[in-house]
């Protein structure tokens, strides 16, 4: 994520307040000391424009699945 907010020219207070969570545990997330429940990964990943698994390292493509609907 630190790579993604670098190349967005994001800052991680910018995060933290998109996704809705403290700085405190945002910096745990980057940190790899604290994981994101299901709901604050699905934010993280809207707010940086990418999927999911491509946070979770499933994938090398940062495409958003769109779902037909």
């Amino acid at each position: 994520m630190r790579k993604l907010l670098d190349e967005q020219g994001r800052k991680q207070v910018w995060l933290a307040k998109k996704a809705d969570l403290s700085e405190n545990s945002l910096q745990r997330i980057l940190d790899d000391k604290g994981n994101p429940s299901a709901t604050k990964l699905a934010d993280l990943a809207v707010a940086l424009e990418v999927s999911t698994d491509y946070l979770l390292g499933l994938t090398d493509d940062p495409t958003p699945r769109r779902e037909a609907i």
